[in-house]
């Protein structure tokens, strides 16, 4: 049975966005190894795995680490640690938030990919509190339907919700 769960792919550090990329495959590791009962395993067990997952170009930048005290790359834990500081380098969050303020429905792309899109982009911003109303208006700005918007722009007292529910409503019914 152990056998039916599908491990994660190699992960391809060296294509596209490597944070959420990462991120992403470490969810689908740490399934893997609570669906296989893996995850109780001894950390030399578990190390093991990960580096066997993740693949060649995993294995080299495990190889590059410098691990302080050396012992310490025979805890998972530290060894997670390491990946998580390779694949996430420090915010600009000036240019993060310059990518989320640029984005702009693409043609053809359905509102909830953009939404979607819109979310991913926020969470990199460090806008806390103001995050929501944020992607609402960017939705509001950001939406190629001219009548659609002039719709949303007159919508009082409008939270992101609202704005969501009223634009799926609008793509649905062009369908």
């Amino acid at each position: 049975m152990m056998d039916a769960f599908r491990p994660p792919a190699p992960l391809k550090f060296s294509i596209g966005n490597v944070k959420e990329k990462w991120r992403k495959w470490r969810q689908e590791l740490e399934n893997y190894l609570l669906a296989t009962e893996k995850d109780e395993r001894v950390d030399k067990i578990k190390i093991s795995i990960l580096l066997n997952l993740l693949g060649s170009e995993g294995l080299e930048i495990f190889n590059r680490f410098k691990f302080v005290p050396p012992e310490s790359q025979k805890h998972y834990s530290e060894v997670l640690k390491k990946f998580e500081e390779y694949c996430s380098p420090r915010q600009n969050v000036v240019y993060e938030r310059y990518k989320f303020f640029s984005c702009v429905q693409q043609e053809g792309q359905a509102i909830e990919c953009y939404v979607r899109q819109l979310k991913t982009l926020a969470s990199t911003c460090e806008f806390e509190e103001q995050e929501n109303g944020l992607i609402r208006d960017r939705i509001v700005l950001g939406i190629r339907d001219s009548g659609l918007k002039e719709r949303l722009l007159r919508e009082s007292g409008m939270g992101l919700e609202k704005a969501i529910e009223i634009v799926r409503a609008a793509e649905t019914s062009r369908e």
